[in-house]
């Protein structure tokens, strides 16, 4: 992992020690998977890039709210003598600790970001993906990308996976599934991270904290599912245009016709870019495999991606292409 990123997370692990937990999982070497439709497969491969596509619409639009309630749930239950109040006031000393401008400030820096995150967000969805997963695939990924039409999984090397950062105008967040008492149990776990880390956390300037606390009320807000979906394992790689939180960075932004409406996309090109040190994303090295889904015409599909990875220049384009053994039922 990068000597950048790894700043990053001690710091976050004091204010999001849920989100953070998540990055070891990478690290270990779980690459990670895009399922989508073949032709949105073969659309990435032979332009070379893949879309952020803003979050109003996304498969569910839920999504982006579940945290949003959790959170302010939190924040805004002022009914003394009830273990969510005691919390708040444990949360609020515990920050003053740090500086009793901390939480002021992060709340107006969350304040004045987020309308704005909520309505320029864009999104890539990821699922962590293991070995184990190498020859089918995850059936309930299949079953929501290929209703339709044929739908692949694209599995994705997750040391280019980590590459994703602000240089290249992006950054990749996992999802944390649960409740209030899972919410409730991060501020819990917060709350005793700032007190163990406080020597150090007092060098650092107050605008450096309160970016901190912003990122971690926007982690909770963005990247917060129902646990009822914690088999997908979901990542997240997000672009916040129209914000200070991230510059464009590599990313092209479009206007594309998707299911005959017009959308605006941020494409990420997959390919590296020395100067800036981002390696390890062009695609002969960030696609790892392909994995066809159940469909009708397997072998026809696999010869198809074979041949889109050959044109592409993609070495032993043969063996990285596979078909699930999950039957295909019409």
């Amino acid at each position: 992992m990068r000597e950048d990123m790894k700043e990053l997370l001690n710091l976050k692990a004091y204010f999001s020690p849920q989100h953070v937990r998540a990055y070891g999982e990478i690290d270990s070497g779980t690459n990670v998977a895009h399922y989508t439709t073949a032709e949105a497969a073969l659309s990435i491969l032979e332009n070379q890039e893949i879309w952020l596509r803003n979050t109003v619409y996304m498969n569910d639009s839920t999504e982006m709210i579940h945290g949003f309630n959790q959170l302010d749930a939190f924040f805004n239950n002022h009914q003394p003598s009830t273990e969510n109040f005691e919390l708040l006031q444990e949360f609020i000393t515990t920050l003053n600790l740090l500086n009793e401008n901390l939480l002021p400030l992060a709340v107006k820096y969350f304040d004045e970001s987020f309308p704005i995150v909520r309505e320029n967000a864009y999104c890539c969805s990821l699922s962590l993906h293991d070995a184990e997963q190498d020859r089918n695939g995850k059936l309930s990924m299949w079953r929501g990308y290929g209703k339709n039409q044929p739908a692949v999984a694209l599995i994705i090397n997750s040391s280019a996976f980590l590459q994703v950062t602000d240089d290249y105008g992006a950054y990749a967040l996992p999802v944390v599934y649960g409740d209030q008492q899972n919410f409730i149990d991060g501020i819990r776990e917060s709350i005793v991270s700032i007190k163990q880390g406080r020597e150090w956390l007092e060098e650092l300037d107050i605008d450096t904290l309160g970016r901190a606390l912003l990122n971690s009320f926007t982690a909770n807000t963005i990247a917060r599912k129902h646990p009822g979906f914690s088999e997908e394992l979901e990542w997240r790689i997000f672009h916040f245009d129209k914000t200070p939180l991230h510059n464009r960075g590599k990313l092209e932004k479009k206007i594309v016709i998707l299911a005959g409406r017009p959308q605006v996309v941020m494409a990420a090109p997959l390919r590296n870019f020395s100067a800036e040190g981002i390696f390890g994303t062009d695609l002969n090295e960030i696609i790892n495999s392909v994995i066809i889904g159940p469909t009708a015409n397997p072998k026809h599909m696999r010869e198809v991606f074979i041949e889109k990875l050959n044109s592409k220049g993609i070495d032993n384009a043969e063996s990285r292409v596979s078909v699930s053994d999950i039957p295909w039922r019409n």
